[in-house]
């Protein structure tokens, strides 16, 4: 493999290491990669790195909301994991709604969420954190909005 200090010759072979963090993306990514020679004058070359991320998790419905003047009362999320990922936990972005897990149903667990009030509108993000093995965790993310 060759690093940035190594030096591959005409006619030689090498590879490049990229590293690709997932974070909240999902389905089809195309990362630019970019790589420099100097053959024979200094030329910069755009790699494309295509990666299929798969679904950690599947949240139904992807999002809940209230209408202004509603009662606060909670709404569910029910998320099913993919094989192997386990739930580490979930918050909501803002003060606005509050996240608890609720139960487990089979495979699927259920998250509660509430608003603090429904008097004016507000949007939150719900981060759910997941993870496979020993692998740093994910975000899936559902979303609460008052209207």
């Amino acid at each position: 493999m060759a690093s940035e200090n190594e030096v591959v010759h005409p006619g030689a072979k090498g590879s490049v290491r990229a590293v690709f963090h997932v974070g909240s993306r999902k389905g089809k990514q195309t990362v630019a990669v970019s790589v420099t020679t100097e053959e024979p004058e200094l030329r910069e070359y755009t790699l494309a790195l295509e990666v299929a991320v798969k679904d950690f998790a599947t949240i139904t419905p992807g999002f809940v909301d209230w209408k202004l003047g509603d009662q606060p009362e909670a709404k569910t999320f029910e998320i099913r994991l993919a094989d192997d990922f386990r739930f580490l936990g979930a918050e909501c972005t803002t003060r606005d709604f509050a996240v608890e897990v609720a139960g487990k149903a089979g495979a699927a667990l259920q998250l509660r969420v509430v608003p603090r009030d429904t008097w004016a509108k507000r949007t939150g993000t719900i981060k759910i954190m997941v993870a496979q093995g020993d692998q740093p965790p994910v975000e899936v993310l559902a979303f609460a909005r008052v209207l």
